[in-house]
C-alpha cells in the first residue's frame, strides 16, 4: 500500500491507540523490543501492508501532529484577538489527542523551598560585611554538583587598599550630606 487514504490514516491511528505497548511508556511491554516488533506485526496485518510500512506513516503522522500541537499552543496566548487563535485544520489531529499527556514531566516536590533558601542566603550576604557562610538545608531535589572556580585570595593588599578607599570615600560622601558647605 503506497498511498494512504485518510479514511486508511485514522483506522491506523485507532489501531495505534489501541495497542498502548508502543506509545505509552508506563505499559510494563513499552521497551521489550521483541513485544514491540509483534505488535506492529498484529498492526500490519490488520492494515493489510507490512509493518515497516506502518512504523513510517506513524512517524511520520507523530511529527505532524508535534507540529499541529506546538502552532495550537503557541496560537494561543495572552493579548491575543480572537481571529488571531491558531485552531489545527488538520484531519487526524483530534484523533492524535490522546498522546498530549504521554510526554508530560513528572510532578516533583515543590521548588518553593529552594526559593526560600536562596532568599535568605541573598539577604544574608547583604546584611553582613565579611564572607557569609550559607547554612546547608536539606534539599528535596537531587541537586549536580558543580566545579568549584578557584577563588582569588580575597583579602589581598589590593583588595584591602581598595576596600580602605571605598570607606574613606563613603565617610566623606556622609560627612559632606550631614554638613554640606554653603
Amino acid at each position: 500500500m503506497d498511498s494512504w487514504s485518510e479514511e486508511k490514516i485514522l483506522c491506523l491511528m485507532n489501531v495505534y491507540k489501541i495497542k498502548t505497548l508502543l506509545w505509552d511508556p508506563k505499559n510494563k511491554n513499552h521497551f521489550k523490543k521483541n513485544f514491540t516488533e509483534d505488535t506492529w506485526r498484529e498492526i500490519a496485518d490488520e492494515m493489510e501492508t507490512t509493518a515497516e510500512q506502518c512504523k513510517e506513516k506513524i512517524i511520520s503522522l507523530l511529527a505532524s501532529f508535534r507540529r499541529e500541537k506546538n502552532k495550537t499552543k503557541q496560537g494561543t496566548g495572552t493579548g491575543k484577538g480572537r481571529d488571531e487563535v491558531y485552531y489545527s485544520r488538520w484531519f487526524a489531529y483530534e484523533a492524535f489527542r490522546f498522546l498530549e499527556d504521554r510526554d508530560l514531566p513528572r510532578k516533583r516536590l515543590a521548588t518553593e523551598l529552594d526559593d526560600v533558601n536562596e532568599a535568605a542566603v541573598s539577604s544574608e550576604q547583604m546584611e553582613q560585611d565579611a564572607i557569609p557562610e550559607t547554612p546547608t538545608l536539606p534539599s528535596t531535589s537531587k541537586s549536580t554538583k558543580r566545579s568549584k572556580r578557584k577563588q582569588d585570595n580575597v583579602f589581598s593588599p589590593i583588595m584591602s587598599d581598595a576596600f580602605q578607599i571605598l570607606k574613606n570615600a563613603a565617610k566623606k560622601w556622609t560627612k559632606s550630606q550631614l554638613n554640606p558647605v554653603k
